[in-house]
C-alpha cells in the first residue's frame, strides 16, 4: 500500500530512484560505522611488535577451532 501511494504521488521512476539513493546512503553509513568500530580495535593493537602477526594468526586459528566446537 505504501509503495503504491508513493508511486501515485511521485511516479514509479522517482520512487525507484529514491529507493536506490536510500540504499546507497544506508550502505555508506554502515561502512562508516563499521570502519569506526574497527578503528577502536586497531587502536588497541601495538604499533609494531616482532611476532605480532604470528600471535594474531595463532589466536585467530584458536578462535576458529572454538567456534567449530561450539
Amino acid at each position: 500500500m505504501g509503495q503504491r501511494l508513493l508511486e501515485a504521488v511521485f511516479g514509479e521512476d522517482a520512487v525507484r530512484r529514491m529507493a536506490e539513493k536510500a540504499r546507497e546512503d544506508l550502505a555508506l553509513r554502515c561502512r562508516r560505522l563499521l570502519d569506526e568500530e574497527q578503528q577502536k580495535f586497531l587502536d588497541r593493537l601495538p604499533d609494531s611488535v616482532e611476532g605480532t602477526e604470528a600471535v594474531l594468526t595463532a589466536q585467530s586459528s584458536a578462535l576458529v577451532r572454538l567456534a567449530g566446537s561450539a
